[in-house]
């Protein structure tokens, strides 16, 4: 007579599960109900040797959609829901700060350019609070640390921004991109040398 690991009942309880649940569970709840040992490994070398599907099998569930204006955070920022379309798929759900600027200016946020936070806080989703500015004024930003968490310290950054920018322009307009460059280059080193004298007398200075 042949032997089995598994007795009659073993392998009727095991059969009657395999599609149920996975085989961690098959074996957890195995060997709690008949009070053995037997290893994962065991249980699927049963599986494996009566040709049966190791996977539990798909139930089909309808995905649970969010209500039309609901929020969610992803990545700091808060979008909200503006249409109800499965077919849409992520154009469904919108920047909040960006939904609040475009109902005020009666327009969308132009291509190249980024929608800021005046003190930094993104959860802070208030218009005086918001700033339209071109990427290359949010690169020069970031780059010299003129962003703040008060709202007129970051209104003057932009404008010193926006100032140097328009001379850039002015000077490559007239002078040619390499000589601007050079002009450029001779202005930042004079403002790193006037930084440094601020910080060795008075412990502030400015960035580039």
């Amino acid at each position: 007579m042949k032997e089995y690991l598994f007795s009659r009942e073993q392998r009727k309880f095991i059969k009657e599960r395999r599609y149920k649940i996975s085989i961690n569970d098959i074996v957890d709840v195995l060997n709690k109900y008949f009070k053995t040992s037997f290893s994962r490994k065991q249980v699927v070398c049963y599986l494996r040797s009566r040709m049966y599907k190791m996977y539990k099998k798909s139930v089909s569930k309808k995905p649970q959609t969010a209500p039309l204006y609901s929020e969610k955070i992803r990545n700091g920022n808060i979008y909200i829901k503006i249409l109800d379309n499965k077919k849409a798929g992520k154009f469904c759900w919108k920047l909040k700060h960006h939904l609040i600027w475009e109902q005020a200016s009666g327009q969308t946020v132009p291509e190249g350019y980024k929608l800021i936070f005046l003190d930094g806080n993104k959860y802070n989703i208030q218009l005086y609070n918001l700033e339209l500015i071109t990427g290359k004024e949010n690169l020069d930003l970031n780059k010299r640390k003129l962003k703040s968490k008060y709202p007129e310290a970051t209104k003057t950054g932009i404008a010193i921004v926006r100032h140097r920018l328009a001379i850039y322009k002015k000077l490559s307009a007239n002078l040619g991109k390499r000589e601007s460059r050079n002009y450029r280059d001779r202005m930042t080193a004079d403002v790193k040398r006037q930084s440094k004298k601020l910080k060795e007398k008075y412990g502030i200075g400015t960035n580039e």
